[in-house]
């Protein structure tokens, strides 16, 4: 076997006059680890040079191979993302010998050297050492004052310049900071397009500070000041843009300047209470451009020039976009091609538009997978106006050449019929929105009332045209629930002051998690039910491991091995028996006699709950089969969406990988999901000798085996799914519970068994946040703050008597903040649990199978009145729908209106400019009437209609 690198055996041994020092970078400790295990790692550590060979250039000018005896290479660490080996010597040439005797070039294929900063880093990492501040530091040059150029290693093809302020001031105006920055920027670029077009980007970077924890726990970090505030280099890019040398520059260096304008305020905004100190300097990367061009002849693959759809001309210079428009234009009078250069970008077409009375779209084409066939992409070009005369061109490119060739598509219908639909007669495309027409005067009608939205409409087809209530599943019962709530310090932010010339958000208090508590709910036997909180400064990486931890023991104890079905009663057989219909979708089970296709799949089967083992009902196959436990828990948080998520969501990232987000924006979620291993896919389910047809597990519902001896032999994952009760009811917590019966605080009964302690605790509670601001108020054993200590600067208001004598029945705020939080947890867990009681009982649904209060109320209407609502399939029927849409009206009036009103005074009674408000008797009587109607249309078709 050739061998990669070094065998696993394969010890590896570098001289140190190659490798002095190694850091340990994660892409070369991982590389080693892989390729040589502990072993490999620890001859790094130890490694001699025996059997080495090393060709230094630098060392030795004609190239002349030298030896070296051995020493020890040892790992060092270093700050920062860089990932180097310090040497001054070039790997070009170098090879090592292993102790078997075969010769690898195995460093040069995982390091490369860095001529400005005489270091070797891990290729793997290059991008991030061209970005390290360390490089460009190293690299850059002078070019004129507060100007510098950051060398690559791209041939200059990407270009890094630096401008720095003028001046020592600080400056934390944005707009003023790139004022002062345009004139330099704008000459260096305007020179730089003059040679060839490039693509622009800015990069702002600026000195930012928050407030650490540093000076409570002792532990005093060097970017941390005696204050406690920890300063850090941040920036802030823009994406890329073309710029040539007819772009306007003021236009994108505004357009620069807005964007990472947006950036700096939502950074500050809503990102961990950073504040600005001073914007530090801007970057400006030049990267040059190169474009698709068409230029010579290029044949057209015979797959595609059987269509007899495209004309190629056999153009010898490099103008075959010319020709390609002429061909269409054929016979062609005049055409404007005054300052268009050839060959033609892409990029350039809309200025030939712009000076033709045409308009034009541009295809491209490429190979199917496995195949030597070909299919239509694109468009690469769409234009923005189309016009009376439409040309589609087709983009042709080889591997051999860079630029490719443009041909005329003289029928666009016959060329990409076959990839939109099988129907073999002539057909009419729409070349923006690909909907396809049986005739062509239904084309032009499409295209006439402006029906092409230039995105591919696609619309279900005759089969599955009617929509109704399929999600059965959601019926079942979640067995396990989490309820979790957590607490915090607020500690004051003394930050910078604001710029009271720009909008601000004023960061008052940075919000530090110290106590969380969570309750696990169980559905089938409330005795599994336990709480568990925890306090300290790492709750939110305590509360992750804890959830991981019970997600796995629910699942080893009660959810990995399915529980065989106990034997049928008299009484259930002849339930069974007797059943008509399916309990899970409530529709009629077959005759005996319908040999359909789909009768197997529908006949009677029993189907039983995996947990318990407990006959459940008659069921269809497929329902029985669907019918399954749920591959997820549930973790329940009150206002999550907004608050609770981000005080562990970088912990949840950090300790499991797999995290899927439904995200509203950047700082709101609906929901974050994780997947925790819990099982290496062992055999876990053995054949079931009660059941007449049992329901097989997950796994082997997918795999489709046969239910009675079904093996799952795939790793099996749970995930735990973060909701937010808010979204299901949108009150308070407080308010909530005022709607409970007492019969109905079970959680709070279990937890608080004492009849005193539980009527106290039948009330959510009162907790001075903005008094407790340091973990050493939240740890000194004191008496309860004064009632004025409860007050709240968000809502400007101190807590109500009534609240402050209830919060009296606890002595110390040591002891308070964790009833307060157990309390609040249990409650939560009784309101929704009630919650779930109501909704089952009238829909047959469980809450905890939905994200949201939307999705089901939309799952219970259409299962509770069985409706079944027909799709659109005709896009006619679509485009007359969206026409008929109109917005609300949005005006800037004036009111004016005059009323001849009886009740008004008389005309001499009125000074002289008010004399036209007199009431006029030889005029007629007329009143004004003002209605301010809060949901005016829904009043409206309240009314019954004329007959």
């Amino acid at each position: 076997m050739k061998q990669r690198y070094f065998t696993a055996k394969a010890q590896l041994k570098l001289t140190p006059k190659l490798i002095p020092s190694v850091q340990r970078g994660d892409a070369l400790k991982q590389h080693v680890l892989k390729t040589h295990g502990a072993e490999g790692i620890a001859s790094i550590k130890n490694g001699s040079a025996n059997n080495t060979r090393t060709s230094d250039p630098s060392a030795n000018n004609d190239g002349a191979n030298s030896n070296n005896d051995g020493g020890a290479a040892s790992l060092k660490h270093l700050n920062g993302p860089r990932h180097h080996i310090n040497n001054s010597s070039n790997l070009q040439s170098a090879t090592t010998t292993t102790s078997n005797g075969n010769n690898m070039e195995d460093l040069k294929l995982i390091l490369k050297f860095c001529p400005w900063c005489k270091e070797y880093y891990v290729k793997s990492r290059s991008s991030a050492h061209l970005k390290s501040l360390l490089h460009k530091k190293k690299s850059q040059t002078e070019i004129e004052p507060g100007v510098y150029m950051v060398k690559s290693a791209f041939d200059e093809k990407i270009s890094t310049y630096r401008f720095m302020p003028q001046n020592e001031e600080n400056h934390i105006n944005i707009e003023h900071f790139f004022g002062q920055m345009k004139e330099r920027v704008k000459k260096l670029v305007t020179q730089q397009v003059q040679k060839n077009p490039i693509k622009l980007n800015f990069e702002l970077y600026g000195s930012y500070a928050v407030l650490t924890n540093s000076t409570e726990t002792g532990e005093q970090d060097s970017d941390v000041d005696e204050d406690g505030m920890k300063h850090e280099v941040k920036s802030f890019n823009s994406r890329y843009e073309i710029f040539t040398i007819s772009s306007d520059f003021d236009t994108i260096y505004n357009k620069f300047l807005d964007i990472i304008k947006t950036k700096t305020e939502t950074f500050q905004d809503k990102d961990s209470g950073w504040h600005l100190n001073t914007f530090l300097y801007l970057e400006a990367t030049l990267v040059t451009y190169k474009p698709l061009k068409g230029a010579t002849y290029i044949p057209t693959p015979p797959d595609i020039a059987r269509k007899h759809a495209i004309v190629n001309v056999k153009n010898t210079d490099n103008e075959c976009f010319r020709w390609a428009i002429l061909s269409s234009l054929h016979p062609c009078t005049h055409s404007n091609f005054n300052n268009i250069s050839f060959p033609m970008t892409l990029q350039s077409i809309s200025k030939f538009e712009s000076q033709n009375d045409c308009s034009i779209n541009v295809f491209g084409l490429e190979k199917k997978k496995g195949g030597k066939k070909h299919e239509i992409v694109g468009p690469y070009y769409h234009t923005a106006n189309r016009k009376d005369k439409h040309i589609n061109l087709l983009y042709l490119q080889t591997d051999d050449r860079p630029e490719g060739h443009y041909c005329w598509i003289s029928n666009i219908s016959r060329l990409v019929r076959s990839q939109m639909t099988k129907y073999e007669h002539k057909t009419f495309i729409c070349d923006g929105c690909l909907v396809t027409f049986l005739k062509e005067d239904d084309l032009k009608m499409h295209l006439q009332r402006g029906d092409c939205s230039k995105v591919c409409t696609v619309l279900p087809k005759e089969e599955e045209k009617y929509l109704s209530f399929v999600d059965h599943h959601k019926s079942y019962t979640v067995p396990f629930t989490i309820y979790a709530d957590f607490e915090t310090v607020l500690r004051p932010i003394h930050g910078c002051p604001t710029d009271p010339t720009n909008k601000y958000t004023t960061n008052s208090h940075v919000h530090q998690q110290h106590i969380f508590c969570h309750y696990v709910k169980c559905a089938f036997d409330d005795s599994l039910s336990f709480l568990r909180e925890y306090r300290g400064k790492d709750c939110a990486n305590i509360f992750v491991k804890w959830l991981i931890k019970d997600v796995r023991t629910i699942y080893d104890r009660y959810l990995k091995d399915v529980v065989p079905m106990t034997p049928l009663t008299d009484e259930e057989i002849l339930r069974h028996e007797s059943a008509t219909h399916c309990f899970i979708c409530e529709e009629p089970f077959p005759s005996p006699l319908d040999s359909s296709p789909n009768s197997q799949n529908m006949r009677k089967v029993r189907d039983h709950d995996h947990i318990l083992g407990t006959y459940r009902g008659a069921a269809h196959m497929n329902c029985n089969l669907n019918y399954k436990l749920p591959s997820f828990i549930p973790v329940l948080l009150h206002n999550a969406t907004n608050y609770e998520i981000h005080l562990f969501v970088q912990e949840l990232a950090s300790q499991l990988k797999n995290i899927d987000v439904i995200a509203q924006n950047k700082e709101k979620y609906t929901s974050v999901s994780a997947k925790i291993f819990v099982d290496d896919g062992e055999p876990r389910m053995e054949e079931d000798n009660n059941s007449e047809q049992d329901d097989g597990y997950q796994e082997a519902a997918d795999q489709g085996e046969d239910n009675e001896n079904a093996t799952a032999r795939s790793k099996k994952f749970i995930s735990i799914r973060f909701l937010d009760s808010f979204r299901f009811m949108a009150a308070s917590l407080d308010a909530l519970v005022k709607n409970l019966e007492p019969h109905q605080f079970v959680a709070t009964r279990k937890i608080y068994q004492n009849s005193e302690h539980f009527d106290l605790m039948m009330k959510n509670g009162v907790f001075p946040y903005e008094f407790v601001d340091s973990y050493e108020k939240l740890e000194d054993t004191v008496e309860l703050p004064l009632r004025e200590q409860f007050y709240s600067s968000l809502t400007e208001t101190a807590i109500s008597e009534e609240d402050y004598t209830h919060a009296t029945n606890v002595d110390e705020v040591d002891v308070r903040v964790d009833i307060y939080l157990k309390t609040d947890v249990v409650l939560l867990a009784d309101v929704f649990e009630t919650f779930r009681k109501v909704c089952q009982d009238s829909y047959h649904l469980d809450p905890c199978q939905f994200y949201t209060l939307p999705g089901l109320s939309w799952a219970a209407m259409m299962k509770y009145t069985k409706v079944k609502l027909e799709l659109l399939t005709d896009v006619d029927m679509l485009h007359f729908i969206r026409r008929s849409i109109r917005g609300g009206v949005a005006g800037c009036i004036q009111r004016h209106a005059m009323a001849n009103n009886p009740y008004m005074p008389a005309q001499e009674l009125f000074d002289e400019d008010f004399a036209h408000l007199s009431y006029k008797p030889e005029e007629a009587i007329s009143y004004l009437l003002y209605l301010d109607a809060n949901n005016l249309y829904g009043s409206a078709i309240g009314f019954p209609l004329k007959k």
